[in-house]
């Protein structure tokens, strides 16, 4: 279903485009315009007061209210800036400033009036009730009208032939009023909102501003496909992650993009852009809180430690060695073979955490003297061992580099910990060492055994740790970043097996 906005012919639109790039009208010239208009409007009241007629009334004396009206509209124009804004790009706020200040000045000059008839004040001061209520009346619509008719001109001539983008907005509460309200206030979006969708039974099938008001159960995909709906906003903050997250699954599975609004502590000067509307990130995702770990207790742990990394360069290595620069860690030491990523990295650690002393080296982890090297010339506290190859497809085609690299760079880096005294060894293995079916699997489960060998001599003084992780959301390789092309590509979506279940975690996680 297409709608298209009305348009003018494309080489005027253009014109007017370019007219509009070069030129904006300065706030001095909307000063004086405005001010301008309180004194001509002014002495338009007195001539409706007096039918036209201006012998029936003394000039002088209405030009002499006319400047003390100036002077009081001036004060308060000054007062609530109603210059400041473009007139093109009018916004409620815009036109509630304009009130503002017109209804300060008419009480202004009421009150003015109302003491200098009791109190004697020349007779400059005693402007007609009338008259105040004519030119109150009449300087609201101008200024008002003005703004309006600017906006719109401005509007209908740089509009474009496009297809809005029908929406819904998932929320009929007041965050969902702001997100309307935002909606439609952005002049260079191309959205129409459709309606709003909620769970309160109370405000299903009323309107709220114009707007239907459905329950979710209405979103049927002949119901999307018929009002050609294309997008849907969450306009919800107070909602559980559980159902938060079914929301998004059901919106997706009806071919939706979906988009949120950020915490309300994120908003620009305590209001809300819609620079700031985002699509859902992976984390929304998740059906469960974000896991919140015992900082403090940690940064015991790490205070003035010496700590290795392998794979440092890699998703969770690398996430890993972010974490740790947070802390009062002595140095950190990253071991990576693979160039580029570890350069990247680097730089990264200059540029954000440069306070925290590092050395990072290629080298890799299955050659034995090498990192015993590193071990002697470092005497690193605590290992964190997160190299490793852990796509699937490629090491069942590869197993040898699976055993080579999995198991045997574990073996290494396992018996130097043993060697040279490491307080703590954390292996990162994966849900699938749980009754392995594929190669990759195989080689975590039987580096976990290592470790648990290892773990048991009666010479070790290492406590060794194995954590399994399971799907890594944004992690290198891991499965929604693959999704996600697929579906900008054009499909298909491919899955290993269609009834495989995935276990996520985040990377902070």
């Amino acid at each position: 279903m297409l709608r298209y906005s009305f348009q003018l012919p494309i080489q005027l639109q253009e014109r007017f485009r370019q007219l509009y790039r070069r030129y904006s009208i300065p706030r001095w010239f909307i000063f004086v315009f405005d001010n301008t208009a309180v004194f001509l409007t002014f002495l338009f009241a007195y001539l409706l007061r007096f039918n036209l007629i201006p012998s029936d009334f003394s000039f002088v004396l209405a030009l002499h209210h006319a400047y003390v009206a100036l002077v009081i509209y001036v004060i308060f124009s000054l007062i609530f800036r109603t210059y400041s804004g473009l007139l093109r790009h009018t916004t409620i706020m815009d036109i509630i400033n304009v009130l503002l200040a017109t209804n300060f000045s008419f009480a202004v000059l009421l009150g003015l009036t109302l003491i200098g008839r009791k109190v004697g004040f020349n007779a400059i001061f005693e402007i007609p009730l009338s008259i105040l209520i004519i030119h109150y009346v009449t300087i609201n619509v101008v200024l008002v009208f003005v703004r309006i008719a600017v906006k719109s001109a401005y509007q209908l001539m740089t509009s474009t032939l496009v297809k809005k983008k029908r929406v819904v907005i998932f929320g009929a509460g007041a965050m969902g009023v702001i997100v309307k309200k935002l909606v439609f206030s952005d002049i260079r979006g191309n959205y129409h909102i459709v309606c709003f969708v909620d769970n309160n039974k109370k405000l299903q099938g009323k309107k709220l501003n114009g707007i239907p008001v459905y329950s979710p159960k209405k979103l049927t995909p002949d119901f999307i496909k018929r009002n050609g709906i294309e997008i849907m906003i969450f306009g919800i903050k107070v909602i559980s992650l559980e159902e938060k997250s079914d929301i998004i699954r059901s919106a997706l599975g009806l071919g939706l993009e979906v988009f949120d609004i950020p915490s309300m502590d994120t908003w620009l000067n305590g209001q809300l852009h819609m620079s700031q509307i985002r699509r859902v990130k992976i984390e929304d995702l998740l059906s469960r809180e974000s896991i919140q770990l015992n900082i403090k207790r940690i940064g015991t742990g790490l205070l003035g430690k010496t700590i290795l990394v392998t794979g440092a360069a890699g998703s969770i290595g690398s996430e890993i060695v972010r974490q740790l620069t947070k802390f009062k860690v002595k140095k950190l030491i990253l071991i990576d073979q693979a160039e580029t990523p570890i350069f990247n990295l680097e730089n990264e650690l200059k540029t954000y955490y440069s306070q925290c002393l590092r050395q990072a080296i290629i080298a890799d982890i299955t050659i034995y003297d090498k990192m015993e090297q590193i071990f002697q010339n470092y005497k690193p506290d605590i290992v964190f061992h997160a190299a490793a190859y852990k796509h699937v497809p490629l090491m069942e085609e590869n197993p040898h580099e699976a055993i080579r690299v999995n198991i045997g760079g574990t073996n290494v880096i396992a018996r130097l910990s043993l060697l040279y005294d490491v307080k703590k060894f954390v292996m990162i293995s994966t849900d699938k060492a749980v009754n392995p079916t594929n190669i990759m699997g195989a080689s975590k489960r039987i580096c976990e055994m290592i470790l648990q060998i290892m773990a048991q001599k009666p010479e070790n003084n290492t406590q060794f740790i194995i954590t399994r992780f399971g799907n890594v959301l944004g992690s290198n390789g891991s499965v929604i970043p693959i999704f996600s092309k697929q579906i900008e590509q054009g499909g298909p979506v491919t899955v290993t097996h269609p009834e495989i279940t995935r276990y996520f975690m985040t990377i902070p996680e």
